[in-house]
């Protein structure tokens, strides 16, 4: 199919117009910060448009890459760089874009304040980078794009987090560029070792020799650098629970994000047999970590720490699914990706509006959700979608991916089950929390519930996660 205009380099373009747009935009004296946030979230509902219109001239039955798109950068040596799309990217580019409108309709109040044009460039500059990065189809545009994030990713931590620790932001920059190092020096090795930029020959390769591990050794680390794993736990909970813009907790959370999916775009198409044994060491420093995440997140109080075990748990069961080198685990993998994101920024952002409505009204968050009936249906479903229920993609992919994971290791999938059982405990007894505890119900004010365009944006979403649980795009399979 012949198609007048490069739509995946458009999908990178549009958020830097909009960056363009944010640095020439004018404050309004009465409502500062309105403009930049008219722009960003125009943007980014304009990506959204412009990825249906891909999704429309896709054909959503076949897995490989399409609307491939190459652009030459050295000729010696022959650099390419190349970009295209297919089903699994273009479901996470969906999600972060509707994960991001979630986070920009919590955060509505902070942008009315003056200086933050920064913010809104940062936060556009993070979406086109993270876009490239999904897009990226040969080692050298995935790396570029993976070190680039680092750069708006630091910026909106550091300047509008919040953190008051500086040794957090210190220890965020210091892991991911040690990471982007390391994925520097795997790419040199890579592309010296065998001429090929493309993702497609990765697969292809046998590591055999000495060289090759150091190889793929590199691109584990960086790798790893963005998941909550340990050691980088540490520093992905401290700037989960210390930022305190909702836009950001999101935006966090989706780092680990591209972590996976590096791993399930750079595995080899077989490990040899030393290699196993690093695999093996990876999966019991991987189910260690995720059972102590689950047991601090079911302790702690905070209700943003248990949404922040919630993902790392879900995350790290996703790393150790993508290990097991299965192609039917790497399609659940991504169908269930794509509701786990909406999931996460749902609750993410309700749990923002909770705490501001409850502060607002001057009472406790303890029972708040009886006063809120809309808000309460609506996080009560993303809840009940978080922990399993038949509501969204997550159901029966992550079924599939447990039931994989026993199939490699019993003792795996034991562990794995008893920590997504701690954090489903902690999601649901933080939602009754929040829905009767000790509360006395007053008279129901309607201006403290959902209203306007967050409303209409919620309801959105429960639509997603519901056609989801069907298949996000089955209305384009007709």
């Amino acid at each position: 199919m012949n198609i007048p205009v490069a739509l995946p380099s458009l999908l990178i373009i549009l958020p830097f117009l909009g960056v363009l747009f944010s640095l020439f935009s004018q404050e309004d004296e009465n409502h500062p910060g309105r403009n930049i946030y008219n722009v960003v979230v125009f943007t980014v509902i304009a990506n959204i448009v412009l990825l249906f219109r891909i999704f429309m001239v896709m054909d959503v039955t076949k897995s490989s890459l399409q609307l491939m798109e190459k652009f030459n950068w050295l000729e010696q040596p022959d650099i390419n760089l190349i970009l295209g799309i297919d089903i699994f990217s273009g479901l996470l580019i969906l999600a972060v874009h509707v994960a991001l409108l979630a986070g920009l309709a919590a955060s509505r109040e902070i942008w009315y304040r003056p200086k933050n044009k920064s913010l809104g460039v940062f936060i556009l500059v993070f979406l086109g980078l993270l876009t490239g990065f999904l897009l990226a189809a040969d080692i050298f545009s995935f790396y570029l794009f993976f070190e680039a994030l680092l750069l708006p990713a630091l910026m909106l931590t550091g300047m509008f987090g919040g953190i008051k620790k500086n040794g957090v932001v210190y220890r965020f920059f210091i892991y991911n560029f040690l990471g982007a190092l390391c994925l520097l020096a795997g790419t040199m090795m890579l592309f010296a070792e065998q001429g090929d930029a493309s993702l497609a020959s990765l697969h292809k390769i046998d590591i055999k020799t000495l060289k090759e591990y150091f190889i793929w050794g590199a691109f584990f680390i960086a790798f790893l650098s963005r998941i909550p794993v340990w050691p980088f736990h540490s520093y992905l909970a401290a700037v989960a629970s210390g930022v305190k813009n909702p836009l950001l907790f999101i935006i966090n959370n989706l780092l680990p994000l591209t972590g996976i999916y590096g791993f399930i775009r750079f595995l080899p198409k077989s490990f040899s047999d030393t290699m196993l044994y690093w695999v093996v060491g990876l999966e019991i420093i991987g189910v260690i970590t995720m059972a102590f995440i689950a047991l601090i997140g079911f302790i702690n109080k905070e209700s943003r720490y248990k949404l922040f075990a919630y993902v790392s748990v879900c995350y790290i069961m996703y790393l150790l699914s993508a290990f097991s080198k299965s192609p039917m685990a790497l399609y659940n993998i991504g169908f269930s990706f794509f509701a786990f994101i909406l999931v996460t920024s749902a609750l993410a952002a309700l749990l923002w509006k909770i705490s501001q409505k409850a502060e607002e009204s001057d009472v406790e968050t303890l029972g708040y959700l009886n006063r809120v009936p809309r808000l309460r249906f609506i996080y009560g479903f993303m809840t009940f979608a978080a922990v399993g229920l038949p509501f969204s993609a997550l159901f029966l992919n992550n079924f599939l991916i447990i039931g994989r994971l026993f199939k490699n290791g019993a003792y795996t999938g034991l562990i794995v089950v008893f920590s997504l059982l701690l954090v489903y405990v902690s999601l649901l007894g933080d939602y009754f929390r929040l829905s009767h505890a000790g509360e006395t119900p007053q008279e129901r004010h309607d201006e403290e519930d959902l209203q306007g365009g967050y409303r209409v944006l919620m309801w959105l979403l429960v639509i997603l996660l519901l056609m989801s649980f069907i298949r996000p795009l089955w209305l384009l399979e007709l």
